[in-house]
């Protein structure tokens, strides 16, 4: 070892009892561990198959030399995509491997369109096109990357400091070095340096970079990485707590974990053995692993521990019902358990119900103290080779935000037996002002919740949610108002806060007396003094029963019409323009049917006043909500929807004979709205979810009129519909097919050495997952067929996509036969899985199936027909007759009618009859909406969501459904298909 090495592995004591200066050289060398691993998404690769004998196989040279997909682009004029290159992995199933594809500069978009958004890729997963000079046909390749551009973003420590920089993700690591030290102006070569990632998966760890992989293999954007010198000397504290000291441990990037633990021994002058322990993160460090494996900070202290008496500890997560050990010493303390637990739980990720909580150890049914050792414990055996009892790792504190009068905000932990009265007790400590019996808890939702009620029964039920911000608010106290103007008989009671400013009372009381707060003119005392409106009523010394005068404005009058409240423009239906209460009831804004049981056509405003009406009439009211809440996109939009409903909702006294009949009907139809709030976000929200561009805003919007206004008039309704909202933010639809993407597991086996009701099965689960996921929304304005179809009918286009390449891969297998006795037995295999599919009700694929059979390139192949079974060819006969198109699926339409769910109907059918009835009626008739167009539409979306409710109980087989995953079908595959269809029977061959 050279000299200037020598002081690598000396330690220098601080805080000295036991002065040891003893020179130990812990310095050994070891290979470099490098890491080639990293969680990065690729093309879903099937099998390991041959190379098709009969497609060739030009997939660039340079596509095996990278880990990461390329797609190679030539600007050709077709601007159809096909593959030339598959594999398979039996001698029947060919699925595809690589892919290439043709198109021309203009026909990027429509590739990007046709690729991305039927997403067989994810949304962050981005193409990126390069165009090579130089070439005689220009070629595009395609970049599958992850991230807008071909850099990764990282934040890297050089130079004892953290930058962001950005590295070509093409480079190798020893040339992204070269390049990060150019750009960082740092001197030296890059074999000086290694390169280091800090392990996401693994707190404290850090894995040494490769320098021959691709960065992209490696590193992902946000990656924190670290530069060291192979010979930079670097320092770690580390404990020894038998001789309390701290000793400061010198290393370079190769010196051993056991190695280091020599080193420190020598001022211990002992034989045990020994451990390294990591306190700040709760783990052992690897005897096996270099210490510059552990990302070791300048706030890092490890311990030198004795393993002597080291044990197991058994955990049970009591969340989870999961169990496991963890090596400990009886001299650890309880929090150091916890530690290590904690470690644990990221490193396994497991998951747990509270994101703010703390978890703690239970022994015996009593909690642990976490500033006790675990030795302080009486009868806990600490041996390795005796049964340790379980200690239970679970929720011990929860955390409730409280907001105070002076507008602070209080992060409070309370255990399971804390109550309301208990938490008002707590926050009157925290604020003076509080006085326990007249202060209370409310809800965002005005839930005004008892003293004996439990905090955590409240939080299991959803009704205090985590991200909840209570507040800490006086008990509501009597006022009794009336207004002259309404009606000198006419007193009211209410429940006021008397702390808050009258400005903030003042819309609440207007809603009460059927005013728009526009004419609201100010309050007064019953002796005749006015009050200020910025001032509360504490603050104005006014008692509590005292009676309060409301005085409008001159100009209001019961025969004056309503001003509209703020709308907005842009939809097709001029009434969203007026205030639903000013328009009026005659002919030209509603029509209904002849036997005057259904609405004919009507405006969006007189649709909403049926919505919430006190009376329907003949109407099936129901029905009518279901077919409305259903269509609506078809007509406005939530934005629109969400205004006339608050419209509807803000009640005028002036549409009313006197204030009696206006108090009975204003809360009737108020809980309608209510009601119809709470069914549209429960039960049709896919708009809502679906829309990318005003769903956010729609959503806050609905919490800012249910916890501003539900909150002060209908605190158990609000209560229900805030749920409902927070339900649906929390279960956002993932436009990723989560179902669908299959890990890439190992597969030993091809499709065909399964048996046929495995692949039917799995054929039918995979298909079920996309026909579920269809919205109703989907079903409008035949979104499916528009340029934008890929956003507003994603689900439906996945599904016929899928149903394609399920025809397609029928035909190909096929195909695969080298002779007509092959063939035949291949498309007997498809028959026999045809008729388990029928079994399972999946008509879907078994459409597809005979798609596939009746494709050009099959249906020519008479020397495969002619060797088909007399049974195979009568089943196969049996199943046309069933699915055929003849009378509009008349005999398909039969027997799906009296199939029992679960089952997959043919979507084809449902999509020709949606087209049919968009095409032969109009949207509007005399600027009214179409309303029996959307009650016919809606029928037809019921049916479909009747089968999507009730799904297969089938065991899902992992490798198989992986390998049922196909490429996305194109025409330029069918002419490919026809090609070797001709070498396999050559019209010559069947003619002789």
């Amino acid at each position: 070892m050279s000299s200037e090495n020598n002081s690598l592995g000396q330690i220098q004591t601080t805080n000295i009892k036991n002065n040891n200066d003893k020179g130990h050289d812990g310095f050994t060398c070891f290979s470099p561990q490098y890491s080639n691993s990293i969680g990065r998404t690729s093309f879903r690769k099937h099998g390991s198959g041959r190379t098709s004998n009969f497609m060739n196989d030009t997939v660039s040279s340079s596509l095996s030399s990278l880990n990461s997909p390329i797609l190679t682009m030539s600007k050709y004029s077709n601007p159809n995509m096909y593959y030339n290159t598959f594999k398979s992995s039996d001698s029947i199933l060919s699925p595809f491997e690589h892919k290439e594809y043709t198109t021309n500069t203009a026909t990027k978009k429509s590739f990007m369109d046709t690729v991305f958004n039927r997403k067989k890729l994810s949304k962050s997963d981005i193409f990126k096109f390069h165009e090579d000079d130089g070439e005689e046909n220009d070629e595009y390749s395609l970049y599958y990357i992850n991230g807008f551009s071909n850099y990764i973003k990282v934040s890297i420590y050089i130079s004892s400091n953290w930058e962001n920089t950005k590295i070509p993700l093409k480079l190798r690591v020893n040339e992204a070095v070269q390049y990060i030290l150019q750009n960082k102006d740092v001197p030296g070569a890059p074999e000086d340096f290694n390169l280091y990632k800090l392990d996401r998966n693994t707190p404290g760890n850090k894995i040494l970079l490769n320098p021959n992989e691709i960065i992209q293999n490696l590193v992902n954007n946000g990656d924190e990485l670290k530069l060291k010198l192979h010979n930079e000397i670097e320092n770690v504290t580390v404990s020894i707590p038998s001789l309390k000291i701290q000793v400061s441990l010198k290393y370079n990037q190769e010196l051993s974990i056991k190695d280091a633990i020599k080193t420190l021994q020598s001022n211990l002058k002992s034989e045990e053995r020994y451990g390294l322990y990591n306190k700040n993160l709760g783990f052992w460090l690897d005897d096996n692993k270099l210490l510059s494996s552990y990302d070791l900070t300048d706030d890092t202290i490890l311990e030198l521990r004795a393993l002597a008496e080291e044990f197991f500890i058994r955990i049970l997560d009591v969340e989870n019902d999961s169990r496991f050990a963890l090596r400990a010493l009886p001299g650890f303390l309880v929090s150091d358990v916890l530690a290590m637990i904690n470690n644990t739980v990221i490193n396994r990720k497991i998951k747990h119900s509270s994101k703010n909580g703390i978890y703690g150890l239970k022994r015996k049914g009593r909690w642990m103290e976490e500033n006790k050792t675990l030795e302080q414990f009486n009868e806990m055996k600490f041996s390795l080779h005796e049964q340790q009892e379980c200690l239970e790792y679970q929720l011990q504190y929860e955390m409730v935000r409280v907001q105070t009068l002076d507008g602070s905000i209080h992060n409070i932990l309370v255990d399971q037996s804390t109550t309301i009265g208990d938490l008002i007790e707590l926050v009157g400590l925290i604020d003076p002002s509080g006085e326990e019996n007249t202060y209370q808890i409310v809800s965002p939702a005005g839930e005004h919740f008892s003293n004996d009620e439990n905090i955590w029964k409240l939080m299991g039920e959803d009704a205090i949610l985590e991200s909840d911000k209570l507040l800490f608010k006086p008990t509501p106290k009597p006022i009794t108002l009336s207004s002259p103007i309404i009606g000198n008989d006419i007193r009211l009671e209410f429940m006021l806060d008397f702390s808050e400013p009258l400005s903030m009372l003042v819309p609440y009381i207007c809603r009460r007396f059927g005013i728009r707060f526009v004419d609201f003119d100010y309050l007064r005392l019953e002796d005749g003094l006015d009050l200020k409106i910025d001032l509360s009523l504490e603050e104005q010394r006014v008692k509590p029963g005292s009676r309060l005068i409301l005085e409008v404005s001159e100009s209001w009058s019961y025969e004056k019409p309503q001003s509209p409240l703020p709308t907005q423009p842009g939809n097709n239906d001029n009434s969203s323009n007026v205030n639903i209460w000013d328009e009026p009831s005659t002919p030209e804004q509603i029509q209904y049917t002849k036997d005057n049981l259904n609405i004919a056509s009507a405006t969006l405003n007189k649709l909403v006043e049926k919505l919430t009406e006190e009376k329907n009439g003949n109407i099936d009211y129901l029905s009518f909500v279901k077919t409305f809440l259903l269509t609506y996109p078809s007509f406005t939009t939530s934005v629109i929807l969400l205004q006339k409903l608050i419209e509807r909702y803000h009640v005028p006294l002036k549409k009313f004979k006197n204030f009696a009949e206006f108090d009975k009907m204003r809360l009737f139809i108020q809980i309608r709205v209510c009601s119809v709030l709470e069914k549209w976000t429960k039960n049709f929200n896919h708009d809502i979810i679906e829309n990318k561009k005003d769903g956010e805003e729609i959503k806050q919007q609905l919490l800012n009129f249910v916890e501003g206004i539900l909150a002060e008039d209908q605190w158990k309704i609000a209560k229900t519909i805030r749920k409902t909202i927070y339900r649906m933010k929390k279960t956002e639809t993932n436009d990723e097919q989560s179902n669908l993407s299959i890990c890439n597991i190992p597969l030993k086996l091809g499709i065909f050495s399964y048996s046929n009701e495995d692949i039917a099965q799995q054929l039918t689960m995979l298909d079920f997952q996309l026909f579920q996921k269809i919205g109703p929304c989907e079903f409008l304005n035949q979104a499916w067929n528009k340029p934008d179809g890929h956003i507003k009918a994603p689900n439906i286009l996945h599904l016929t996509s899928r149903f394609n390449s399920i025809a397609f891969w029928v035909a190909c297998c096929i195909l695969e036969g080298a002779d007509a006795k092959q063939r035949a037995s291949i498309m007997t295999r498809f028959i026999d899985i045809a008729q388990h599919l029928l079994q399972l009700n999946n008509y879907s694929t078994t459409m597809a199936f005979i798609a596939g059979f009746n494709k050009s390139s099959i249906l020519r192949l008479k020397l495969t027909f002619k060797e088909l079974s007399q049974r195979a060819s009568k089943k196969l006969s049996l199943y046309e007759k069933l699915l055929t198109a003849e009378k509009s699926y008349h005999v398909y339409r039969q027997n799906l009618h009296l199939s029992t769910p679960p089952c997959i109907p043919y979507i084809g059918v449902y999509l020709t009859d949606l087209t049919y009835m968009e095409d032969g009626n109009p949207n509007f008739i005399e600027n009214r909406i179409n309303y029996t167009k959307r009650s016919l539409i809606s029928t037809l979306i019921r049916e479909i969501q009747q089968y999507q409710s009730i799904s297969y109980n089938v065991k899902p087989i992992k490798e198989l459904q992986q390998l049922l995953e196909f490429p996305i079908f194109s025409e330029e595959m069918e002419k490919r298909l026809y090609e070797i269809s001709l070498l396999r029977e050559p019209r010559a061959q069947q003619q002789s």
